[in-house]
């Protein structure tokens, strides 16, 4: 999840919370996916079909913007994050 998240800080400067979401989600859809072990992994993925009614009522009332803002200062905040994890922060 940190690693969504930095990538949605790095490249806006602040946290957009349906690009953060998108960017989890793909990063995470191997845990969805069928295994040998666990052929009804799929049924999870139906649980986010189960968000749509709370993100589409966030889309219409305004609470969760389409396009992400930016703020002033972005390529000093991404300077910021790449000698953090040089320094052995997040990778």
């Amino acid at each position: 999840m940190y690693k969504a998240f930095v990538d949605t800080i790095a490249s806006n400067g602040r946290i957009h919370e349906l690009s953060f979401t998108l960017r989890y989600y793909l990063r995470t859809i191997r845990f969805y996916l069928p295994t040998r072990t666990n052929p009804l992994n799929p049924l999870k993925a139906f649980e986010l079909l189960g968000m749509m009614p709370i993100a589409l009522g966030l889309l219409l009332h305004g609470r969760m913007p389409l396009k992400p803002s930016k703020i002033r200062g972005g390529k000093e905040l991404k300077a910021i994050i790449k000698k953090a994890q040089a320094i052995g922060g997040a990778p």
